[in-house]
């Protein structure tokens, strides 16, 4: 697999995660939202109110959203209690007049009814009826994000990108009815290859420095300066004429002197 595929990966877990989180807080809050007929109401006031602004970035632009918060008093079960929880769920707005419009109706020492759990009277929210959607709003987004991870893996696979070809290759490929096997380390689509073979000589290795490039499915090979590392005799260097078969193999021609000798194979 090459680096693209790794990035799909990546992109694939993060949407996947996050989403799943997202998604989970939602269910969350609509099942608080769904439980509320279970709670009792009591007199308050709003003590106080503000908007608190984050900024935040996607791949293009960066922008800020801003989050209403309150404060408010009620008495229950006897005691006089504090309240911040306007609805279930997050609350955030694009622009601060959104979230001014939120608070329009809770002005500092307005009288609200205030809703709360009698079995645990310090949890309380003021809109009990309402959910914040930005937890399901980033849910479907990270979905979207995962599906373009699966798709960006999927389409690594098949050779759709023109995906890098470095990496250490084993190369093997028969000439001659003899087999050759070796190994291409490239890098920035260029680096040295080894090979080992036995004929009729002995056997023998040579290092050829080669150069790959790709383009859409094709793969060509030029090798040249083949020095003999062992064995006596000469050398001719290696071409290869490769289909890309995935990220992880190519299959076509070996020739030499312009000549095709074989059938070669490229993984790793």
């Amino acid at each position: 697999m090459d680096s693209i595929g790794y990035l799909g990966i990546f992109v694939a877990l993060i949407g996947l995660v996050v989403g799943l989180v997202m998604a989970r807080a939602h269910l969350r809050a609509s099942a608080n939202a769904s439980a509320a007929q279970r709670l009792q109401s009591a007199p308050g006031k709003v003590v106080e109110t503000g908007i608190s602004s984050q900024s935040g970035h996607t791949s293009s632009a960066g922008y800020v959203y801003f989050t209403p918060w309150i404060r408010y008093s009620y008495t229950a079960a006897g005691i006089e209690r504090t309240g911040e929880r306007l609805r279930f769920g997050d609350v955030t707005t694009r622009t601060r007049g959104g979230a001014e419009t939120i608070l329009g109706r809770y002005p500092v020492g307005a009288e609200i009814k205030v809703h709360f759990d009698p079995d645990a009277p310090d949890q309380s929210v003021l809109e009990p009826g309402k959910i914040g959607n930005n937890s399901r709003n980033l849910a479907i987004l990270c979905g979207l994000v995962c599906l373009i991870g699966v798709g960006i893996f999927a389409a690594s696979l098949t050779g759709v990108f023109s995906a890098d070809v470095d990496g250490h290759w084993r190369v093997r490929f028969t000439a001659g009815g003899v087999p050759y096997d070796g190994a291409l380390d490239a890098s920035h689509r260029s680096g040295p290859m080894v090979l080992a073979f036995t004929d009729t000589d002995g056997p023998h290795r040579v290092r050829e420095e080669c150069t790959m490039t790709r383009t859409g499915q094709h793969v060509a090979v030029h090798c040249r300066f083949p020095v003999l590392l062992e064995g006596r005799g000469s050398y001719s260097p290696d071409d290869f004429d490769l289909t890309y078969r995935g990220a992880s193999t190519l299959t076509g021609t070996m020739s030499s002197n312009g000549t095709v000798q074989g059938t070669a194979t490229f993984t790793r």
